[in-house]
């Protein structure tokens, strides 16, 4: 371990560094009060993926956690009554309430797991009072174990009983996140949890968050999800379940919104920036470009130097951000890919125009194998999910047709898969999914995974082939598009033709 404590009283940690390579919980915290960790970083990398928490209360509390980094390989930070191992005997003795825990201005990642987490199956405790604000996610954790990993997770299964109250995120950015939040909570209660001003940038979420159980007063006020502020379950999403209760949507903050020239944008070319639809009330307009250069009003003007994008990876895929303050304080921030590329690729004017695309489906999960076996279905697919599949393990889709792309520019694309999928346009090969990641806890399948790539095309209709394969687990499957007057979405079956 890093640190431990055991029954401590009044204790301030400050301006120490922690690399932890073993495979344990970093900072551990029994039945300790009265804490103050300032100024602290703590950095593992096991291998495993497993077993690497950043904080952990069995039993206590009263914790400030201030200007901390924390590299994670399972939950950042998670709270239990009591540990004393994985039989059952252990795990349904009853622990210590777990109360009044602080933590701000952080910088948080985990390879895998939450970044918040009460409750485990058969854990008996109580929680209440916890805040997290004013900090930044740079990486969440992938997949699942039983549930799904969130930005907050309670899994109180299997006989876990307790009170849960008064859990608090505000003025949180998440990036290469999973989903907002898992609670099962099937004996009482859970109360009192709310996210306010929280913006998560550049995906939506991979997977729906759940409510289950006793579950109430759950309220989201100005929860911005890749670009849009949520009003509603669906705009999560958000699934409940065995009576958990409705949440409340709310959104008093100003809103940031921006366009910039249309048209094919190049290295050098002056682009316009404009936030007029921005409101209300809107006192600054602070802009940064995602090339090391920022600016500040209303209208702006840059130039791009290069094609290489944000991440120098070729892309030319600049991360452009608005962030908006108006005169009462508040703030909103938001963010649009802006491609810039030295090709644009032209049009097919023959292009077919019936409505759909041609699809073959396969009875195998391999898609090197593909070229050498019959389909075993084909057919024309309005849109470009799962949907034409026989069965649900063990399958492969491949679409081709043509998307009408309605403006010359940049356009982004988000290619959202379980295991193998390939995204071409006009042969290029736009976006290819990663080695699939395997969920852990005996939880079925793989994680979803989003892949984003991004190209120059003209207006009119490209030819367009996308393969997937599934092997075994949830079958959801998805190709999203966005460029200039294109939110984040689904490809509409409007745009899809053969």
């Amino acid at each position: 371990h890093c640190i431990v404590m055991d029954n401590a009283r009044n204790i301030e940690i400050s301006g120490i560094t922690c690399v932890v390579r073993s495979r344990t919980w970093m900072i551990q915290m029994k039945d300790s009060r009265f804490i103050t960790f300032d100024n602290v970083k703590v950095i593992g990398g096991s291998d495993a993926n497993a077993n690497q928490d950043g904080m952990d209360w069995l039993g206590g509390g009263d914790t400030v956690v201030r200007d901390v980094f924390i590299r994670a390989a399972d939950d950042v930070f998670a709270m239990q009554g009591n540990w004393d191992g994985y039989s059952h005997e252990a795990m349904i003795a009853p622990g210590h309430d777990v109360t009044n825990i602080t933590i701000e201005n952080s910088v948080l990642s985990t390879s895998i797991s939450n970044i918040v987490r009460a409750a485990w199956p058969e854990k008996i405790f109580n929680s209440a009072n916890f805040t997290l604000r004013n900090s930044d996610v740079i990486h969440m954790g992938i997949g699942a174990c039983g549930i799904p990993f969130a930005l907050l997770d309670f899994w109180a299964t299997n006989g876990a009983t307790g009170h849960t109250s008064g859990y608090h995120f505000e003025n949180l950015r998440l990036e290469d996140w999973y989903s907002l939040l898992q609670i099962e909570q099937p004996n009482p209660s859970v109360r009192d949890i709310s996210f306010k001003n929280i913006w998560a940038i550049e995906t939506p979420s991979l997977v729906p968050s759940t409510l289950l159980g006793d579950v109430d007063g759950i309220t989201f006020d100005h929860v911005r999800l890749a670009g849009k502020v949520i009003a509603s379950n669906a705009d999560i999403p958000l699934n409940l379940e065995s009576g958990a209760k409705q949440p409340a949507y709310s959104n008093a903050a100003p809103h940031a919104a921006f366009t910039y020239s249309t048209g094919v944008l190049g290295p050098r070319k002056k682009v316009s920036f404009d936030a007029t639809s921005s409101g209300p009330h809107i006192r600054t307009y602070e802009w940064s470009f995602g090339d090391g250069s920022t600016a500040k009003g209303r209208k702006v003007h840059h130039k791009f130097p290069d094609a290489s994008g944000t991440l120098w990876d070729g892309s030319g895929r600049f991360r452009v951000t608005l962030k908006v303050t108006a005169d009462d304080s508040g703030t909103d921030w938001l963010y649009q890919p802006v491609v810039v590329s030295n090709t644009f690729y032209d049009s097919d004017s023959n292009a077919g125009t019936d409505p759909g695309l041609n699809y073959a489906y396969y009875e195998s999960a391999s898609l090197d194998s593909l070229a050498q076996q019959n389909p075993a279905a084909t057919g024309v697919a309005p849109r470009i999910d799962s949907s034409p599949r026989k069965r649900n393990d063990n399958y492969a889709i491949v679409f081709d047709g043509f998307l009408n792309i309605p403006v010359d520019g940049g356009y982004t694309f988000t290619l959202l898969a379980r295991d193998s999928a390939k995204l071409e346009i006009d042969s290029v090969a736009v976006a290819v999914s990663p080695k699939p990641f395997a969920q852990v806890c005996s939880s079925p399948g793989n994680a979803m995974q989003a892949t984003i790539g991004t190209l120059g095309l003209r207006a009119g209709r490209h030819a367009i082939r996308v393969q997937m394969t599934h092997t075994t687990g949830s079958s959801d499957f998805a190709v999203k598009w966005q460029g200039l007057g294109l939110p984040l979405s689904d490809i509409p079956p409007t745009a899809l033709s053969h």
